[in-house]
């Protein structure tokens, strides 16, 4: 079996805009008048989601996963599989974080939230987990 795991960056962004714009309208109804503190927090929080965006699309623009054999790979080195958070209904917010070894003793990881993937690359990477 040869299968490459693909992001979906479109989506990705989208959803991380939407979230923004979300907390915003929340704050919004919740600040009484006070708007620089809104501006703020939402300056703050795109900076957030965009060094979020820009970390995983420049991990992804150096290699890529491939399900080889039963087996994870990025970049040709095996790696390792954990869901990190999966608390909230339906999976929102859901993390998964993938594990390799660069050189002796360098682990490196990335973390790819369940936006970031189509359903069945999602269901590929649990079914990888360790």
């Amino acid at each position: 079996m040869n299968n490459n795991i693909r992001l979906n960056m479109y989506r990705y962004v989208f959803t991380e805009l939407a979230y923004i714009v979300f907390l915003w309208l929340v704050f919004y109804w919740l600040s009484n008048g006070n708007h620089h503190l809104i501006q703020s927090l939402t300056l703050i929080m795109c900076c957030g989601a965009a060094a979020r965006i820009l970390m995983l699309w420049n991990k992804f623009r150096q290699g890529s996963l491939k399900i080889l054999g039963g087996n994870l790979f990025f970049k040709g080195l095996a790696c390792d599989v954990t869901l990190l958070y999966d608390f909230l209904p339906l999976g929102i917010g859901s993390t998964i974080k993938v594990s390799y070894f660069e050189e002796t003793m360098q682990k490196r990881s990335i973390y790819i939230p369940k936006n970031a993937l189509s359903h069945e690359h999602w269901q590929q990477l649990l079914d990888q987990r360790t």
